[in-house]
């Protein structure tokens, strides 16, 4: 079976980034052990997770500023979807914040 290669996407703050280290050591332990794991992460987070052994690859994305607004997330969703659609991704998560509406 080929690697199943999963995106988990949290563009805000390095806190909140911290605090979602939990989930790549869930999703890298328990619920799929041996999958290539890609987090996608703001430029200002990226020392957050950049030794995080659970995480096989990180992507950064452009925010305007720590914490990404509806539109960079909707930004986001649209490559995301699209890079699963194709393929290249079998599974996407999204951490969204609590306030922020998603469709």
């Amino acid at each position: 079976m080929p690697q199943q290669k999963i995106l988990l996407a949290h563009l805000n703050s390095n806190g909140d980034c911290l605090y979602s280290t939990v989930i790549a050591r869930q999703i890298k332990e328990v619920d799929y052990p041996g999958c290539h794991l890609t987090w996608i992460v703001n430029s200002n987070c990226k020392k957050t997770v950049l030794l995080n052994p659970h995480v096989d690859e990180i992507w950064e994305y452009p925010t305007q500023s720590l914490l990404a607004t509806e539109k960079e997330w909707a930004a986001l969703v649209k490559e995301a979807e699209a890079k699963k659609k194709k393929g290249v991704l079998k599974i996407v998560v999204l951490i969204l914040p609590l306030l922020m509406k998603y469709n």
